[in-house]
């Protein structure tokens, strides 16, 4: 009889929320209604998958249109040359509200011009740890500031008429096993850190759609967790649009659509009219679900009409919001001396090389990877900006793994170019191998689980054997970079052991060899599920430069080093390393050696290990991957003509292993899909707070080339009003930030969390009083006995600074009882 009652319930919930949407006006609801009625069964059910690969289907004779939708959000991914916008955590970095609905202004014009009308961006899974693959593609890891910038990239996007997907909903926060492994965390550190910024999407900034993630969330597929879809996003944020599916996260069409999901991308595999009709048949599944589904795109389908492609797709106006989304999000770490801004008088022989110097890299790789019309690199940045009266030198004499890789040449066994390759149909080179051939590349980049066309779809296994022959007595290093397990031998000496599943990951290996003499090679790899990739390479030389060019680095007036990741290194699908790609920490310390006027770039979508040289160095920026401006925005802050501003959107850990999440990232048991998120509210900052370990770099920190100082702040309940004063001799943009501390709550709270942010841009001199809201959300936390959120009256402690580890003004105020309501 419960199981009955509940169904009642729900039926008459959804019946409901047809009749009395939250968002849409009373004319687009009656003719939503109306269509609705109209529909045959036979077209409701088909409106509920996708078609060819990026389109959903409309009702043509009742005039609703397919819905033509791209991958985002670095620009309108799917159908050629676009603006390149920078990765949203650049965004994420300037802290800039405003800034970010003018990102989403653009993107929506762009989607516009090709007549799309769903755009999938903004991402808002949290950054846990540096190595996530699309860390590059979210907005850092406070939820506070990741839901403030979304709201604004969402108002921006659909105020072109284009609707915005919040995306990945919820806790993808890896790339490894993000398709079968589950995120497993408690109610409270759910709602305070991995909802919130959903919440702000939903009840701010009316997002269209919400795409359910690829994992599992405490045991359950997102695209099937009715907690999550119905209760929590429909029935209590009042969520009126459309919840779409990753494309292939659907695996129980049943379980999904009783579990809230819309739409099954890219096509109704699983949610199929005939699964549709069986739950209908057996009781499993009611019409009014069915019908609250299809009033959901229909409604968003009416309220968003499909744009024309009318617009200019190169446009000025992006670039210029794309230079300066760039030079905004890029963080300067590091000044030893002051030698930046760099002076053209003084510095008239810059040295600029390193992997990422030269062509751009504007982003990571995946769906986020954006093809531009333009794509200014580092290099050619440091020369434009500089001007005539500068030499720039630019040697290309650093270690790519993809060159090694395309330039690397082995022999068979019989003297043929390329490697003997044999194939098993499991995964442990077991029996007879199911295929031989001889591969020509070292490259080997198999279809979607299939190493050939007749071989399994999973689960297989290879060994690659033959010789490589070195022109000179050297130091070779062998690469691998593999998803899921690899192990090399050189002249029957291991050289990488990484025998495990696993997404893409980079080794490396040295061996002595003798010029002439043949080194015989072994390799073996395993496939688990999924993707399937292994590149393979050599290179000679352990030092990374020529005498030539180690005496233009000494005699330098300055020397730049671009180094950091790439599309093919940081991607979705795959996790990166921590430790730049092999043979870049070696570059950076024979440089700084060489030269102290040393000026490290990194280009990645987080922290990078840099222990093993910032100590050398005297600069450091942060690029993070700057869309297809993001040479003249580095040239810009290089040379003094603009003042660096980006703040840390995520603590950057000196160590891995100093991390909150360190002992839990990835699975504790070999094998479990578990990923148990332990560290619970104490997330990044907030961990790093109450641990006697200390990050190297502060989430909120960045330099300036002048200085601001803090006065007067007056406190309340309501919110907070302090001065700032640029007292230095730069114009700059100095993002304060507000942080709320609890020191009398019921259950344990972080010692701060941020609650509010102002950034502001003042002449030498100038001074402006600043002003930042609060509500009652901003003293709360989530109480699990209760299940909702509680404030405890009472004395707070309001800390405004210019980092989470730099508060230059305090005030404690008095908080009268209240109920917590409304958006954080």
């Amino acid at each position: 009889m419960g199981g009955e009652w509940r169904g009642m319930k729900r039926s008459l919930l959804l019946a409901l929320l047809l009749v009395s949407p939250v968002f849409a006006d009373p004319a687009l609801e009656g003719r939503v209604r109306g269509i609705v009625a109209q529909m045959t069964v036979a077209e409701k059910f088909r409106m509920l998958g996708g078609h060819d690969d990026f389109w959903s289907y409309g009702v043509a004779r009742l005039g609703v249109p397919d819905l033509k939708m791209s991958d985002g959000p670095m620009g309108v991914h799917d159908y050629g040359l676009v603006t390149a916008y920078p990765a949203p955590i650049a965004l994420a970095a300037s802290w800039n509200v405003e800034l970010a609905r003018r990102v989403g202004d653009s993107l929506g014009q762009d989607a516009r011009a090709l007549g799309v009308g769903v755009l999938l961006a903004p991402g808002m899974n949290l950054y846990r740890a540096p190595m996530n693959g699309r860390n590059f593609e979210y907005l850092g890891e406070d939820p506070f500031l990741a839901g403030r910038l979304a709201v604004g990239l969402i108002q921006g996007i659909q105020g072109r008429g284009v609707m915005a997907t919040a995306k990945h909903f919820i806790a993808n926060n890896s790339e490894y096993g993000r398709m079968d492994h589950s995120s497993d965390l408690d109610e409270r550190t759910m709602r305070e850190l991995y909802l919130p910024a959903f919440e702000m999407c939903v009840k701010e900034g009316h997002v269209a759609a919400v795409m359910d993630a690829y994992n599992l969330v405490n045991g359950v597929y997102a695209t099937e967790h009715a907690a999550l879809n119905v209760d929590i996003l429909q029935k209590e944020w009042l969520f009126d649009g459309i919840l779409m599916s990753d494309w292939g996260a659907t695996h129980d069409g049943l379980a999904a659509a009783r579990g809230g999901l819309d739409l099954e991308m890219p096509s109704a595999q699983f949610m199929s009219p005939a699964v549709l009709q069986a739950g209908l048949n057996s009781g499993k599944l009611d019409m009014a679900t069915i019908d609250d589904k299809v009033t959901r795109i229909v409604r968003k389908t009416l309220e968003f009409p499909a744009p024309p492609q009318a617009l200019p797709l190169y446009s000025q106006l992006g670039r210029q919001v794309a230079l300066e989304a760039a030079r905004d999000g890029m963080v300067l770490l590091k000044n030893h001396g002051g030698l930046l801004p760099l002076q053209r008088a003084r510095h008239r022989r810059v040295v600029v090389l390193g992997p990422d110097a030269h062509p751009a890299v504007p982003s990571g790789g995946g769906s986020a990877q954006t093809e531009s019309f333009v794509k200014v690199s580092l290099l050619e940045g440091i020369s434009n900006v500089a001007g005539a009266s500068v030499q720039v030198l630019s040697p290309r004499e650093t270690v790519d793994v993809d060159r090694v890789v395309e330039g690397s040449r082995f022999r068979t066994a019989a003297g043929a170019p390329g490697l003997d390759a044999e194939y098993w149909s499991n995964e442990s080179l077991s029996g007879e191998p199911a295929l031989k051939r001889v591969e020509s590349i070292s490259a080997l980049r198999f279809g979607e689980g299939s190493y050939a066309a007749t071989g399994p779809a999973d689960h297989f296994s290879a060994r690659w054997t033959g010789t490589f022959t070195p022109e000179q007595d050297d130091d070779y290093r062998f690469y691998t970079s593999a998803d899921d397990g690899v192990r090399l031998w050189v002249n029957d000496q291991p050289v990488v052991e990484n025998w495990k599943p696993q997404s893409d990951t980079l080794s490396s290996g040295v061996v002595r060899l003798e010029a002439g003499k043949p080194a015989r090679i072994r390799l073996e790899y395993f496939e688990n599920v999924g993707g399937a990739s292994l590149r393979f390479g050599v290179a000679g030389g352990q030092n990374a430069l020529s005498e030539w060019t180690r005496e233009q680095v000494r005699t330098a007036d300055a020397v730049v080093i671009c180094a950091g990741f790439s599309p093919s290194s940081e991607s979705e699908g795959l996790d990166r390393s921590f430790g730049l790609p092999p043979g870049q920490d070696a570059l950076i310390r024979e440089v700084a050696e060489l030269n102290p006027r040393t000026v490290v770039a990194v280009t990645a979508g987080g922290n990078v290990d840099m222990e093993p040289w910032i100590d050398r160095v005297a600069a450091v920026v942060h690029c993070w991957y700057p869309g297809q401006e993001g040479g003249t925005a580095f040239g810009q802050l290089l040379w003094g003509d603009r003042t660096p501003s980006g703040k840390l959107p995520a603590s950057f850990e000196r160590r891995w292993k100093d991390n909150p999440t360190h002992d839990h990232y990835y699975p504790a048991v070999e094998g479990s899909k578990k990923v148990s998120y332990d560290e619970g509210l104490f997330l990044g900052y907030r961990g790093y707070d109450q641990s006697k370990i200390k990050p190297r770099f502060p989430f909120g920190f960045g330099l300036s080339y002048t200085r601001f100082e803090y006065s007067g702040l007056k406190a309340t309940a309501t919110g907070a009003t302090f001065r700032i004063r640029n007292v230095g001799k730069r114009r700059g943009a100095e993002v304060a930030q507000l942080y709320v501390s609890d020191g009398h709550s019921a259950l344990p709270r972080p010692v701060k969390e941020l609650k509010g942010f102002a950034r502001v841009e003042l002449a030498p001199g100038e001074s402006r009083e600043v002003r930042v809201p609060l509500n009652l959300r901003s003293f709360s936390y989530w109480d699990p006995a209760r299940h909702g959120w509680r404030m405890d009256p009472g004395q707070f402690t309001l800390l405004v600074g210019s980092s989470s580890a730099d508060i230059r003004l305090r005030s404690v105020v008095e908080v009268a009882a209240g109920s917590p309501q409304g958006s954080p």
